[in-house]
Formats: structure tokens, sequence, C-alpha cells
């Protein structure tokens, strides 16, 4: 991981961005809707290339443990299965670094 080869401290909670994208726009709105129930800043409107071009980022405020990361992603994972889509994955910046 290079956040942990950076000497980062993973224990440190600081926003961290995920990244959902959907074969739909009307998949990614669904997606948008749930996760509004949840506590994060939602954006929606990114574009890509390929299967999958309609996208959205969930920004929310966690550590960077494994465990924290696998309760963080396995139900955003779950959530685009669910919704034809993927789970493309997830930034942040080093603990203590504005973003």
């Amino acid at each position: 991981m290079e956040l942990s080869s950076a000497g980062d401290d993973l224990s440190v909670p600081r926003p961290v961005e995920h990244y959902l994208f959907f074969q739909t726009q009307t998949a990614m709105q669904r997606a948008a809707i749930q996760l509004a129930q949840t506590e994060g800043r939602i954006e929606t409107g990114l574009h890509e290339e390929g299967r999958y071009p309609h996208g959205l980022m969930l920004e929310r405020v966690h550590d960077c443990l494994p465990g924290s990361l696998e309760t963080v992603t396995a139900p955003l994972i779950a959530l685009a299965q669910k919704e034809h889509g993927i789970y493309r994955g997830w930034s942040t910046v080093l603990a203590g670094e504005d973003a």
C-alpha cells in the first residue's frame, strides 16, 4: 500500500473518496439515492470511456486500516454489483495533508 510506504499513520481518519461506475445513468442515480441515506458527500456525473461510463464518488471520513477499509468498501462493492456496476477503488491524501 502506497500510504504505508510513505510512512503514513493509517489509523488517522481523513477524507477518503470511493468511486463506483455503472452501465447506465439510471443505475448510477439509483445507487446515489441509496448512498444519500449514509453519511458522506456524494458527487455524481463522473464519466469514463468503456462499459461503465456513469460514475459517482462518495467521500467519507475514516481511517485507512485494512479492517476499516473492508468495512467501508464491502457494502459499496455489493451496491455496485446490485446495480450492475463496479467499484473502481478509493483515494486519499496522507494523514495531516490538506485535501
